[in-house]
Formats: structure tokens, sequence, C-alpha cells
């Protein structure tokens, strides 16, 4: 999503700066306004040569992960940010890292804030990631929800490293299976059409939804995806509500978190439902894209004031089952692989053994 640089006035009449994630100026202007701000200047942040890069090599997660857990503590510490920030583009070393951390000290240095700074490199730290930030630079509390995020950072990262892992075996081996039978270049040229095709169909929202909507209906991988979702949205939207950020705009924020198109328009639905006065709760009975099990421990988080604990709750129960689905997964698979790699080998013995049983008959 587009990332919009902003000059603005309060209704105290005094100037404002920073960053906005629109689709659009239109959009970022409305935004804006809501938050009761008139716009000056608007411009779309063009990404430079750096974040192009980011983009397409990326910084790695665990890179992302250690930043986040050193940077508070440091800031637990009485460390002032712009120290913090250069002691660690020191100490990593990924290239990519050190001169974003370099470029982000440069901004804060300039008078920008940390979120605003996160700005510019969207690829790297989320809408979700950014908005926290702000909310514990407005708090006083940036240490403690910089420890909160880490620890959802890693066990995201932990959630999508189990499920690399329990495909790489059966990659490997039908990989294997196409190269050995001999016709691999067909499969070089299925990938290819398969990127292209991909690549065209997902510059459109409506490719986006399209294939995001076909992998969540494929019968097993369906369920995992769908059981990550609600992982996520549970684990963010408890870290928002701790944060002391507003439940509507965490719904808004959150949203941005979720790829099924069903969940993500009635969780955008929710937070409407939750800005005329209801409770979310009550809107999650009417929707069946949320689970009874999340709308009881919302029901009850809001009905006890905790709500925040409740979702953390249903995020570690989800965590759970999505590690278990996996790891069935992949119990599954290996008997299956033994048994077509077997026919493989089979077929492969037969084909070699064959010509030579025929020249045998044809000498004697």
């Amino acid at each position: 999503m587009p990332v919009f640089a902003y000059k603005a006035r309060d209704n105290f009449g005094k100037q404002r700066a920073g960053t906005v994630d629109a689709k659009s100026q239109p959009s970022a202007v409305a935004l804006l306004k809501e938050q009761g701000l008139f716009v000056i200047s608007l411009e779309e942040q063009r990404s430079p040569v750096f974040d192009k890069l980011l983009n397409l090599r990326g910084v790695p997660e665990t890179e992302v992960v250690t930043f986040t857990r050193q940077l508070s503590t440091m800031v637990s510490s009485g460390l002032p940010i712009s120290r913090a920030l250069e002691v660690l583009a020191d100490q990593t070393t990924d290239r990519n890292m050190r001169k974003m951390m370099l470029e982000i000290l440069r901004a804060v240095e300039g008078g920008s804030s940390l979120s605003d700074a996160f700005g510019k490199y969207g690829a790297v730290f989320s809408a979700t990631y950014r908005s926290l930030v702000k909310a514990g630079e407005g708090s006083g509390k940036l240490d403690v929800i910089l420890n909160r995020l880490a620890d959802t950072l890693e066990a995201q990262r932990e959630l999508k490293s189990s499920f690399r892992s329990a495909m790489i075996y059966p990659a490997i081996v039908f990989v294997a299976m196409v190269f050995v039978s001999g016709y691999w270049y067909i499969l070089l040229l299925l990938i290819g059409f398969a990127v292209v095709g991909f690549r065209i169909v997902s510059q459109s929202e409506t490719g986006r939804d399209y294939i995001t909507r076909l992998v969540f209906a494929l019968p097993v991988f369906g369920r995992i995806n769908r059981q990550k979702e609600i992982t996520e949205f549970a684990g963010t939207l408890s870290l928002l509500v701790a944060s002391a950020i507003p439940i509507v705009e965490a719904l808004t924020i959150v949203s941005k978190v979720v790829q099924e198109p069903v969940f993500r328009r009635g969780i955008l639905e929710s937070a409407k439902y939750v800005e005329r006065g209801n409770s979310l709760s009550e809107y999650m009975k009417s929707n069946k894209a949320f689970p009874p099990l999340l709308v009881s421990m919302a029901s009850v988080g809001e009905e006890t004031g905790q709500l925040d604990a409740a979702l953390q709750r249903v995020a570690d129960y989800f965590a759970g089952e999505t590690a278990r689905s996996v790891k069935g997964l992949s119990s599954a698979l290996e008997p299956i692989i033994l048994i077509i790699l077997g026919g493989m080998v089979g077929l492969l013995i037969v084909s070699i053994i064959t010509p030579i049983y025929k020249i045998t008959n044809s000498i004697s």
C-alpha cells in the first residue's frame, strides 16, 4: 500500500507532519480528516533504490525480531533512541539492515518520530508494527510495547518456519521424481507459466482475492491457513488493545494483517458496528467468519474488562492447533511419498533391467 508524507494542521492550529498508509491521495486525505487534521500538503513517498532492493531481497525476519527485542532493552535502560539505533547499526551483520538503521537514525536526528521514520520502509515494518510503535511513543511505554511486539513476531516466525519445514521434504521428492522421469523441461515451463500467471493475476485486487480464496478452499492447506489467520488476528488485536489503541482503530489496523477476503470484510464491518456503540462480540455472533471460541472469549473479555488477555488466549490456542495440523500433515504425507518414491524406484529398475533382459534373450 502506498505511503504518503503529509503536513497538516490540527483543530488548535498546530502544524503536524508524518506519514499515512492509503490506497490513494483522496483516501489519505479522508483518513487524516477523520483524525481531525486539515491537510496542507500531501505527497506519495517514492521508493528509493535501496527500498526497492529491500523489496526484492528483503530483510530477514530474524533480524527484525532481534532488532525489536534489543531496541526494547535499550529503551527500557534509558538510552536515547538515536544512540540505541547507532549501537544496533554497528552490531548488525546484515548489510541491508545496517543501511536501513542508519537511514532511520538520520530521520530521527532530523526531527522525525521513530514510527514516522519506520514508515519509509513499509516492506520491513508493517502498518501494524508502526501503529504499535506510535502508540508506545504516545503512552511512554515504548519499551513494553516493543518487547510484546518482538514476542508476537517471534511466534509468527516460528509458525511460518514449521509450515515451511513440513513442505520441504515433499517438494524435494516431487522435483526429484520429475527430473528422474526425464520431463524436467516440462516442469520448468510449467513453473515459468505459473509464475507469470500469478504475477499478472495478482496485479489487481480482484485477482489477489481470487488467489486467496483458492488457497483457502484447498482441503487441508485451507484449514491450516484459516487457523493461522485467526492466530494472527487474535494475537495482533490483543497487542493493540493492550497498547491502549481504541478498539475501532485497532480493528481497522488488524484487518490489514488478514488475507482471506470474507474474514477481512467481517473485521472492517465489526469496526463500523463497534463505532456505533455496540459490542464487538455481538457482531461476531452474527458473522460465521468468526469461530465460536473467538466469539465466546471476546464476550468474556468484554464483560471482565480483560479483552486483551482473552484474545491472547485465543491466539495461543489456535497457534497450538496450527502447529498440530502442520505436524499431522507432515506425518500423513511421509508414507504417501515413500509409496510414490518406491514406485518410481521400481519403474527405474524395470527400465534398466528390461533392455538387458531383451539383449540377453537375443544373444541366446
